[in-house]
Order: structure tokens, then C-alpha cells, then sequence
């Protein structure tokens, strides 16, 4: 389902947009749309930011990362690395040729970029936080591993948002 995680009134042409991407019905596969959350829960964005849960949404997502300037997007990804380890993506690391990409969705962030390309509608700059999954199978908790990875991923996210001028107000349970 794509729903906007309550942040920021969504607006044309928002400097950055953050999406999470994920399957919440599979275990660690969603761990992208987790970190959203805990975005979203935990810190006050100013005006300029947009966080997004894309969940599986795939081309739905067309119209919303065509408006951005921006965009970030948080997913599992299959890496050679050890499960909870992540790394930011550049758009230059992506396979934007339809049908390819590292997001384990079928219809993938790398499609939907690969479409904007064709249409002359990318945004800027493109990055994807890949974290490695522990266990895709079917249950709605993350593992361990996840659990405690989607909290750095968060961490890194706002840290990442700041250091880029971004407006982020510290965390709400700290206000």
C-alpha cells in the first residue's frame, strides 16, 4: 500500500523524498518500510522532506519519484555481505534496464527508474540504503539482526539528511 507516513503535506517538486520499500508479510523483506517508520516516529522533518512507505508498490510509485528532487530509498537487497550490514547505492551502482536491479521486489525501485529514465523524468540524485536481510520468509517480525539494523539504518538516514541540509529536529522522544 502506498501511503505517506505523515511527515510533510507531500508537494510538487519536494527536495527530498525518502521511500521505504518492502513486504511487511515477509519477515526481514521489509525492513525498508520499518525504517520509514521509525523516520517517521522518531524525528521532525521540516517542509523539504517527504518520507513514503512505497511498501510493494512498484509502478505506483511513478508520479511520486517523478516529482522528486531527490529521492532515497531504503530496501533489502541481496549483497555480499553479513545480514544487517547496509550500504548507501548510488544511482550509477543501479541496473536501471528494465527488469533488473538489487531490490528482491518483482516489479523493483530499478524498474521505476529505468521507466522515469525512458519518460525524461528522473530525479537528480538517487540513492538506495541496501540492508541485507537475515531470513525472507512469512511472519511480520523482523530478526534480531533487522531489528536492531533498521535502527541504525534510521540513525544514518537523519544523520545523512542533516549533514545534506536537510530540516531534522532531533528525536521526538527526546522534545
Amino acid at each position: 500500500m502506498l501511503s505517506e507516513a505523515g511527515c510533510s503535506p507531500q508537494s510538487p517538486g519536494a527536495p527530498l523524498l525518502i521511500v521505504g520499500l518492502g513486504n511487511l508479510l515477509m519477515r526481514d523483506e521489509g525492513v525498508g518500510v520499518h525504517v520509514v517508520h521509525r523516520l517517521r516516529d522518531a524525528y521532525r522533518w521540516g517542509s523539504d522532506v517527504t518520507l513514503l512507505d512505497g511498501g510493494t508498490a512498484g509502478i505506483a510509485l511513478l508520479d511520486e519519484v517523478a516529482r522528486a528532487d531527490t529521492l532515497w530509498c531504503i530496501d533489502a537487497a541481496k549483497l555480499d555481505a553479513a545480514a544487517g550490514e547496509m550500504r548507501w547505492l548510488a544511482s550509477e551502482q543501479l541496473d536501471t534496464s528494465l527488469g533488473s536491479g538489487v531490490s528482491m521486489h518483482q516489479l523493483n525501485i530499478a524498474d521505476v527508474l529505468g521507466y522515469l529514465e525512458l519518460m525524461g523524468a528522473s530525479p537528480r540524485q538517487v540513492e538506495v540504503l541496501a540492508i541485507v536481510p537475515d531470513r525472507i520468509e512469512p511472519g511480520l517480525a523482523l530478526t534480531t539482526r533487522l531489528e536492531q539494523a533498521c535502527d541504525r539504518a534510521a540513525a544514518a538516514v537523519s544523520a545523512r539528511a542533516r549533514a545534506a541540509g536537510f530540516e531534522v529536529a532531533g528525536s521526538r522522544q527526546a522534545s
